[in-house]
């Protein structure tokens, strides 16, 4: 029995649909820039960080909520020429949870991680083109990749 339960947590472990990185760029921007895009979010303060969304988004709706509050409900599209789709603050005092309500994926934030990081970038996978979500491609396939850093890209 314990046998059974071990290999089920593995298998729970091993399902989730992103993976996580922790990068801190050469290409970011300049420190003026980068504290003038935190004032137009209101992100100055320790507990903001910002929830960016890069590129392969082709319409999917997202939900993004912490605290249950929901901080974001639309469909997101990357411009392709500067490679970003959308950027939400959020409170990193909470664990976030983003949603594609396409695919029937959840991707967290933890709040212990959100807190060390000012910037979290969530891109797609360049080969899922399905947005209605083929539960095959989903099993193989780590679906978003979740990037914690603390420098903001040049793309921006």
């Amino acid at each position: 029995m314990k046998k059974i339960l071990y290999l089920f947590l593995i298998l729970c472990i091993n399902c989730k649909s992103y993976q996580t990185e922790f990068i801190e760029y050469e290409n970011h921007l300049p420190r003026h820039t980068v504290d003038k895009i935190l004032k137009s979010f209101n992100a100055e303060k320790e507990q903001y960080s910002l929830l960016i969304f890069t590129q392969f988004f082709n319409g999917e709706e997202f939900i993004v909520q912490n605290d249950k509050r929901i901080l974001l409900k639309e469909s997101i599209h990357t411009i392709k020429n500067f490679g970003f789709a959308k950027t939400v603050r959020i409170n990193n005092n909470y664990d976030v949870i983003a949603k594609d309500t396409d695919m029937h994926t959840k991707v967290l934030i933890k709040s212990s991680l959100a807190k060390k990081y000012k910037f979290i970038y969530i891109e797609k996978d360049k080969y899922l083109k399905d947005v209605v979500g083929n539960d095959s491609i989903l099993n193989t396939k780590k679906a978003y990749k979740i990037i914690y850093s603390n420098t903001l890209l040049g793309s921006m």
